[in-house]
């Protein structure tokens, strides 16, 4: 079978590969609730700076591995049934990146002695997802040649070349690398 001189065949293909984790993060939650708004921002910024504190003296994260948000300041109404008051409440929210997955656990058990705070459940990610999207992104070309070749070949047609190749890579929750790689050949 003979295509046409400006026939195409579009194939796509996707592929995953697993990312391994080689760091944490870890977001801690301090929240006040006071008579008067002062009190609950110097309770949450102690809160917070005693995590701070813990983070960098035992458990050896750097200053540029933590960010901490700005202070969140509401009303919060009170009634339990005899009296209805006005509390005011701060929270404030640190998130601390651990490189090495070894240390999540000590992290956590360090901050978890402090009272007024929340701590999230760790999050692994890998903290360089090239690697394994570029291997994704490997598999997903190959794959779609492989069906092309076969189409082509199926139709009677011979590839002539590729035209256009687009690329559709993305993490899924950290730990997943996706790649879709569509190519679009010159068939003859």
């Amino acid at each position: 079978m003979k295509a046409a001189a400006d026939a195409v065949l579009e194939v796509s293909a996707a592929a995953e590969a697993a990312m391994i984790p080689d760091s944490v993060r870890l977001t801690v939650t301090a929240e006040a609730s006071e008579d008067w708004s002062g009190d609950a921002v110097a309770k949450v910024s102690v809160l917070i700076a005693n995590a701070v504190d813990i983070l960098m003296k035992e458990d050896s994260v750097l200053p540029g591995d933590i960010s901490i948000s700005g202070i969140q300041l509401f009303s919060e109404k009170e009634d339990d049934g005899r009296w209805t008051g006005e509390s005011q409440k701060a929270r404030q929210t640190l998130t601390a990146i651990l490189h090495g997955t070894d240390k999540a656990g000590m992290a956590y058990t360090s901050l978890s002695r402090l009272s007024g705070i929340a701590i999230s459940s760790p999050v692994l990610f890998a903290s360089d997802p090239e690697p394994f999207l570029d291997k994704a992104r490997k598999e997903a070309v190959s794959k779609a040649m492989h069906r092309a070749e076969v189409l082509a070949e199926a139709a009677g047609v011979t590839l002539r070349g590729i035209r256009h190749i687009q690329d559709r890579s993305e993490e899924k929750a950290g730990l997943i690398a996706r790649a879709e790689a569509t190519i679009i050949f010159a068939i003859g």
